[in-house]
């Protein structure tokens, strides 16, 4: 079963009664081994021998599914390697058969199948189908009566219309999520449903909401001991710490947290602190130790297989460039940034690369290019619904292309979205830098269109 000819054993020898059930049962109970170790300071190295075991699995598993005799076994086993492997390197082929076989055979199971499909879905920031997966899975189990999964189903869409930018309506599905947590007595999903509020809310901008909501969430994670809990708060306090400014809150919330994934081995939250951290060093100017964060960050993520993280840190890593005098050196961190955001469908993302692009183009005196690559990147950041980072990074598109607008004689163009910038940039403290600058430029562009106008 386990060798090269492990399929044509399958087709000629159909597992039946015997060691191959033996073997087939072991390996739905391996299945289960990862998603049961979440949060378990031993995960790193279960994973790791699960990993090993994955083309196995995958064959089994599959072959189980689609052949004629009890599926149920095989079904649970698919729900639970999916959920192994949402932990890793999402991928929906083994729970599209799940479903597929739980249809044709009318299963109860398959209010689970789509519940785990959807997240999966999720993980691979496909939300609109993610969507449609959790909602029918929600019909689903109210019908069995399975209120806590439907519960949790309606959290995962609160994540969705957060990463979709819906900051409202994701607020709305959380608080209808923690009411129903709340009533069931499911106090670790109600405080699940605080931490994704407190995401939503620093998305908004709305920092001190976002504080008392994570102190909130963090403190109740603490008195139910649930592992990941207080670390998660403690690495967004520190994004909320950072985005006022307040840089040594910042840094010792993020260490607290790092430390904190590092006990439990969570390799996904330590490569997300690592970014922060390097956020907070660049923020200060300290961009060797912000570049070695980054870079430590985008090494994690690599291992995880996670694009949107990887792409995250490029785009830090190439701002560092930047600030650093590298710019020969930003356009691939920037173009492999921008690739893997535009798989993902991350309009953000894009138009942040986009800008990192222009940037880089404006500081080698390629005006044309720059002028097109930011350009294209204003348009993108207004098909979306920013939230204040997005908020921040248009601004920083806009103070670039207010230089590329005076350095092509554009003046009045360079003056109104200098304006534009300066505006965002004074409602946060530690961007004084960038209002003193716009303001220089504002200044540089009146002087010379009222040179200009002289001259004719």
């Amino acid at each position: 079963m386990l060798s090269p000819i492990r399929a044509y054993v399958l087709l000629h020898h159909p597992i039946a009664d015997g060691p191959l059930q033996d073997l087939r049962n072991a390996y739905y109970q391996l299945a289960d081994k990862g998603y049961a170790y979440h949060g378990d300071p031993n995960l790193d190295d279960v994973l790791a021998e699960l990993s090993k075991e994955e083309i196995n699995l995958d064959t089994i598993i599959l072959d189980a599914l689609r052949s004629a005799d009890n599926k149920e076994g095989a079904i649970s086993a698919a729900t639970g390697y999916s959920s192994y492997l949402n932990l890793t390197q999402p991928r929906v082929n083994v729970m599209e058969e799940a479903i597929r076989a739980a249809r044709d055979t009318g299963s109860a199971q398959l209010a689970g199948c789509l519940e785990c499909y959807g997240d999966t879905l999720r993980f691979q920031s496909r939300y609109d189908v993610a969507s449609i997966a959790l909602e029918e899975a929600i019909k689903r189990h109210i019908v069995l009566g399975n209120n806590t999964n439907a519960a949790f189903c309606l959290w995962s869409i609160g994540e969705i219309l957060h990463a979709q930018k819906r900051f409202d309506e994701a607020c709305s599905k959380l608080e209808e999520a923690r009411r129903q947590f709340i009533g069931l007595y499911e106090f670790s999903g109600a405080a699940d449903c605080l931490f994704v509020l407190g995401k939503v809310y620093e998305s908004q901008g709305k920092f001190d909401l976002a504080k008392s909501t994570l102190e909130e969430a963090r403190s109740q994670f603490v008195q139910l001991g649930a592992g990941l809990g207080p670390a998660n708060c403690l690495r967004l306090l520190g994004t909320v710490y950072c985005a006022q400014g307040q840089y040594e809150a910042a840094f010792s919330a993020a260490t607290e947290a790092k430390l904190a994934y590092t006990e439990l081995r969570s390799l996904r939250g330590t490569a997300h602190t690592l970014l922060l951290m390097g956020d907070i060093h660049f923020d200060q100017g300290q961009y060797s130790e912000a570049y070695s964060a980054a870079e430590e960050a985008r090494s994690g993520y690599s291992g995880l297989g996670d694009k949107l993280g990887i792409a995250g840190s490029l785009t830090l890593m190439g701002n560092i460039l930047i600030k650093q005098g590298r710019y020969d050196e930003v356009h691939p961190f920037a173009e492999d940034a921008k690739n893997m955001y535009n798989t993902a469908g991350d309009l953000l993302g894009i138009a942040d690369s986009l800008t990192l692009i222009g940037d880089a183009y404006l500081h080698q005196g390629k005006i044309d290019m720059a002028y097109s690559a930011l350009q294209e990147a204003k348009s993108r950041f207004t098909q979306c619904n920013c939230g204040w980072y997005g908020s921040m990074r248009l601004a920083d598109c806009n103070r670039a292309l207010g230089k590329t607008y005076r350095l092509r004689g554009q003046y009045d163009n360079a003056i109104k979205v200098l304006e534009d910038a300066r505006t965002v940039y004074s409602t946060q403290s530690r961007k004084k830098s960038y209002v003193d600058e716009c303001t220089e430029e504002i200044e540089l562009a009146l002087k010379e269109r009222d040179n200009h106008k002289n001259a004719d």
